[in-house]
């Protein structure tokens, strides 16, 4: 994970990332979870400083090496028992059922779909629970699911990250 040029911490967000396995288009919640073939994990970096004042968030969470997925997608996942963790340097940050989450995961499918198609290896991201804090240079954070195993990254600075952010 590397700070953009000008960023000296990011946020992070463990989040339950979805992996679609059949075109989904207009699906009802009943049969969402047939359009997925597998979960795996995400952590959702966020450099908050590149926010647009009006709220778009495209740039600050898109930039280089932000939302790495993994270590595996698991096919079969009890959906009842996942819990949402992170740690920040082996300290504890977040921890959620995923049932706590703003939408349950077939109503977010189900919504998702009746705007756009979803095509084979698209990923949703379920939500982050309660907790996600920040990261800067020389610190690990890991995003742990069970049944799906943990995440772990390295945030290091990259050699422009002294540059100043332009806010023009």
């Amino acid at each position: 994970m590397r700070l953009p040029p000008g960023i000296a911490r990011i946020k992070f967000e463990a989040e339950l990332a979805v992996v679609i396995g059949r075109r989904a288009r207009a699906v009802s919640t009943a049969s969402a979870l047939d359009h997925v073939g597998g979960y795996t994990i995400a952590n959702d970096y966020a450099a908050l400083e590149l926010f647009h004042p009006d709220g778009h968030w495209t740039l600050g969470k898109s930039c280089d090496t932000f939302c790495p997925l993994g270590p595996v997608i698991a096919t079969e996942l009890d959906l009842s028992a996942v819990r949402v963790r992170s740690f920040l340097n082996g300290r504890p940050h977040q921890d959620s059922p995923l049932d706590l989450m703003i939408s349950a995961l077939p109503r977010l499918i189900e919504l998702i779909t009746r705007y756009l198609t979803l095509e084979p290896g698209d990923i949703i991201l379920a939500g982050t629970p309660a907790g996600a804090g920040f990261a800067a240079d020389g610190d690990v954070v890991e995003c742990v699911i069970d049944g799906i195993g943990r995440l772990r990254n390295a945030v290091r600075k990259t050699p422009d990250s002294d540059i100043a952010v332009h806010r023009g």
